[in-house]
């Protein structure tokens, strides 16, 4: 029992720590979003500012058995923008899309057909709007998406209409 605590423990930091280093690349990669010159510009303990609005597209594979194409565990699109708080939108990978040559899939298929970037293209065009067009995307794997979105504090979901409530 102890053991298994301690290595689920040992496995949330290691992801921990890989979501760390990959948000920490993509930010350094992008000096030009960022106000001010570069790394060396912002006064420690402070915060980067964003230039202009950022949307990333993450998404998380579930573990493959041998023989079969990789699933996709989760999709979440996050959009940052200056002065704006940050949104998140959990896209179902059973969610319906039509793709070019193969007609009306999942964006599951969808991914094994074309990969990341025919997933973005087509969450773009889903959604319709041009403040959700993909600047970035992570992939990584689904427990691993999992610990950032509750290290975020979770996706709120607000249904309209709210669903029945049991009786």
């Amino acid at each position: 029992m102890f053991l298994r605590i301690v290595l689920r423990l040992g496995t949330f930091l290691v992801v921990l720590l890989a979501c760390s280093a990959a948000l920490n690349r993509l930010w350094s990669r992008h000096a030009g979003l960022l106000s001010g010159s570069g790394p060396g510009s912002r006064q420690e303990g402070t915060s980067p500012a964003l230039k202009r609005p950022l949307t990333l597209l993450l998404m998380g594979l579930a573990p493959k058995e041998e023989q079969q194409l990789p699933r996709i565990g989760g999709v979440l699109l996050v959009h940052l923008a200056p002065g704006q708080p940050v949104r998140l939108l959990q896209v179902p990978g059973t969610t319906p899309v039509v793709v070019p040559g193969s007609g009306a899939v999942d964006l599951e298929r969808a991914y094994n057909i074309g990969g990341v970037r025919l997933v973005a293209e087509l969450l773009e065009t889903r959604l319709n709007r041009p403040e959700d067009l993909v600047d970035r995307y992570v992939l990584s794997s689904s427990p691993a998406l999992a610990a950032f979105v509750d290290a975020m504090g979770g996706v709120p979901m607000t249904l309209d209409p709210p669903p029945p409530s049991p009786q």
